[in-house]
């Protein structure tokens, strides 16, 4: 196994990148934390410094000798990060634009003018200044501004930098060496239980066992390693036993399942040869439903029709099953009498037969077409019954228009028959 690979590797890479990181946060911290207090200690330096030049050119802006300020200003050329100092009289301008300055650059040029208010100061990421009243007598005479560079806190921030690098690089190079001492002792006994294991898998000998080195937890898990080889030992055993008896219940079984198999083609040829005469039989029935003149549907027990023979689609005047499939039979053709009163659903005669299983037979009723037209009509409706279950009705429909009109015919020369009889016997 390739040793990055390892248990002690991981481990070990581990402790070094928690170590690292713990050290990094913390120089980290501690580098910000001395920028931030380095410039805090800078500012109240400049303020300091800049309360001390007030003082000494409070006569000078009060006296308007731009000698004498010149001369204070030019004491500050010891302080190594100032850049630049300027006096401002009371009204706030540069005395004759200039009142008093000093530039350690030599080129005023370059300075910028400070704020108007007096009292405020900038903290930039180039500089620090500051600005501070001049006060004489209890008055504002004037106003002395000073800007100083960060070149020597960058200075001090470089060589702590170094020195935390340092540091941090000899704490880790001390703690990987100290990790990987004591990782050795810890992933050595590991060691030993992985070999334990690979011989265990390539071998499949579940006799040998872990020596236990301590009561820690790899020495518990060395136990039940150890027990759990025994177990698997215990089970091995008896799953050889097992095996021989398996193997004469699957000799035993394979030739039950030839038996099976020959029953089952059998059973196949069976199924087929009834298949074959249910569609026959199926074939047949379509072929008289087709062939019958008279109109068939079927409806379920909600009175939707199921199917219907193409003389019923002729009679009401749809084109396809598909358009009468699903609807309710009695909304199709059964709504209305012929005189435009609605009938009922519940007192429909076609599917009374579902709710009561007696057949039933009409003469006396007018039948709707999909063009709204009616015509007399004779049908009768018997249940379907499967199992002794009643599951829908066959209805069969008949137009009896010519009869209606024939029988209209003898009764009227009935009628007429018996007017010409009475008037015979008048005379």
């Amino acid at each position: 196994m390739p040793a990055f690979n390892t248990l002690r590797f991981k481990l070990g890479v581990i402790s070094i990148l928690s170590s690292g990181m713990a050290l990094c946060t913390l120089c980290a911290a501690f580098l910000a934390y001395d920028l931030h207090d380095s410039k805090l200690s800078l500012q109240d330096r400049l303020s300091t410094l800049a309360a001390i030049v007030g003082e000494n050119s409070a006569a000078a802006l009060e006296f308007r000798d731009p000698t004498a300020a010149s001369d204070v200003l030019s004491s500050l050329h010891a302080e190594r990060s100032l850049v630049a100092a300027c006096l401002y009289d009371e009204n706030g301008n540069l005395f004759g634009n200039i009142f008093a300055h000093y530039h350690r650059s030599h080129s005023f040029g370059n300075l910028d003018c400070p704020p108007s208010a007096p009292g405020k100061s900038r903290n930039d990421r180039s500089f620090i200044d500051t600005v501070k009243p001049v006060m004489s007598g209890g008055n504002i005479v004037g106003t002395v501004y000073l800007q100083s560079d960060l070149l020597e806190l960058k200075q001090r921030w470089s060589k702590l930098a170094q020195v935390a690098i340092a540091l941090l690089t000899a704490s880790l190079l001390v703690g990987s060496a100290a990790g990987w001492l004591l990782l050795k002792k810890i992933s050595g006994r590991i060691s030993e239980l992985a070999q334990t294991m690979r011989a265990v898998s390539v071998q499949k000998d579940y006799g040998v066992s872990v020596p236990r080195t301590g009561n820690d937890e790899i020495g518990q898990l060395s136990t039940g390693f150890n027990e759990m080889l025994a177990e698997i030992k215990v089970r091995d055993d008896e799953l050889q036993m097992n095996r021989h008896r398996l193997e004469t219940e699957l000799e035993v079984r394979q030739q039950l399942n030839k038996e099976l198999r020959s029953y089952r083609e059998h059973l196949e040829d069976l199924v087929t040869l009834r298949t074959t005469a249910l569609e026959s039989k199926e074939e047949q029935l379509r072929l008289l439903l087709e062939s019958t003149a008279e109109a068939i549907s079927g409806i379920d027990l909600n009175g939707k029709c199921t199917f219907c023979n193409p003389a019923w689609l002729l009679m009401f005047g749809y084109q396809s099953a598909e358009e009468v499939v699903g609807q309710d039979a009695h909304q199709l053709v059964h709504h209305h009498t012929r005189e435009g009163k609605r009938i009922p659903t519940e007192e429909c005669r076609m599917r009374e037969v579902v709710v009561t299983g007696n057949g039933s037979h009409a003469d006396d009723e007018v039948l709707w077409r999909t063009d709204g037209t009616c015509f007399p009509a004779e049908y009768w409706s018997h249940p379907q019954v499967v199992g002794g279950v009643i599951v829908g009705a066959v209805v069969a429909i008949i137009d009896i228009t010519e009869r209606k009109i024939l029988e209209d015919e003898l009764r009227h020369a009935k009628e007429a028959a018996e007017a010409a009889n009475h008037a015979k016997s008048m005379f």
